[in-house]
């Protein structure tokens, strides 16, 4: 199966009345869920400080302070992981949603 969700941002520079909607909404899934269909997982994992793989160190299937959420941003699909207060969200979308590194709103 591709992976078709995108990292597409998080709710400090997302909007806040859409990500109090996308949170009021949304439906625990598991790690294996968010890995199943959301790609550049590992990238974002190594850049909070996680162990990928092998290495050594904290990985995110052993911290008990991160979970992971389905739910709608803006009417799209997404998954979120909420982590250290943040909400970090991959859409639905068959691109990613960037332009010069800046994100597109969708709403």
């Amino acid at each position: 199966m591709n992976k078709k969700y995108y990292y597409y941002g998080n709710c400090v520079s997302l909007s806040g009345h859409r990500i109090i909607e996308m949170v009021d909404n949304a439906k625990p899934v598991t790690l294996k869920t968010i890995r199943k269909h959301c790609d550049g997982v590992d990238d974002w994992a190594v850049s909070a400080g996680y162990a990928v793989g092998n290495n050594k160190g904290l990985h995110m299937k052993d911290d008990y302070a991160i979970s992971y959420y389905k739910s709608k941003y803006c009417g799209t699909p997404c998954y979120y992981i909420y982590w250290s207060s943040i909400e970090h969200v991959w859409l639905d979308v068959p691109i990613r949603l960037r332009q010069n590194d800046t994100v597109w709103q969708l709403c």
